[in-house]
């Protein structure tokens, strides 16, 4: 390998056009490197700034936390390509959903198919650490609970996309076998997204 002043002459006697070619592709290179780096400075700064995912979702479960709100109901709107679309009235008991109905019409939903609050914050985490290509979080500014949740997880992979809608939230007071907790068996059949949307409980 030449170098120094060989390596500038056998630069020099090349061609013209090669010159303008090696200089076109070391530009080439020189931009994409600095274009990763200013990406990857960017995600880091993005991640633990005051105003980034993993910040807000700290500060907003610690918030949740603070409350001491582990036995609650609430209402859940899912948007995704799975089985369950529409308003679903969800009971939690002890952070876990044991009960879950269709606010539309009354008829149960498998609780196994839906999320806590408890849940959600474990899926933005998720998203946080998997670096979703979209995920957009609005948190109730009082309580902390995630109100409002758009993800897609890959633009390469259809059909994966999923948005959240968290409301009326309401403590509940439970006397000893109030709510029972029934878990039939899983099918095989069932819709692997199902699965994903609540890989904690199945």
């Amino acid at each position: 390998m030449t170098d120094g002043p060989l390596a500038w002459f056998s630069l020099m006697t090349r061609p013209k056009s090669d010159r303008v070619r090696m200089h076109r592709v070391r530009s080439v290179v020189l931009k994409t490197v600095l274009l990763t780096v200013l990406a990857t400075v960017a995600g880091c700064s993005d991640l633990f700034s005051p105003n980034g995912n993993q910040s807000r979702l700290d500060e907003n479960r610690d918030k949740w936390r603070a409350q001491g709100l582990t036995t609650y109901s609430f209402s859940l709107h899912q948007l995704c390509f799975c089985g369950i679309n529409g308003p679903v009235r969800v009971v939690v008991v002890n952070g876990s959903a044991v009960n879950a109905t269709m606010i539309s019409n009354g008829q149960s939903v498998d609780p196994r198919f839906v999320s806590s609050i408890e849940s959600l914050f474990d899926f933005i985490q998720r998203g946080i650490a998997k670096h979703s290509a979209v995920l957009e979080v609005t948190y109730d500014p009082t309580r902390g609970f995630p109100a409002r949740i758009v993800s897609d997880g890959s633009k390469s992979t259809a059909d994966d996309e999923v948005t959240y809608e968290v409301s009326d939230v309401q403590p509940i007071a439970l006397t000893a076998g109030a709510v029972t907790e029934r878990r039939p068996p899983l099918l095989p059949g069932v819709d692997p997204l199902l699965r994903s949307l609540a890989p904690s409980r199945l």
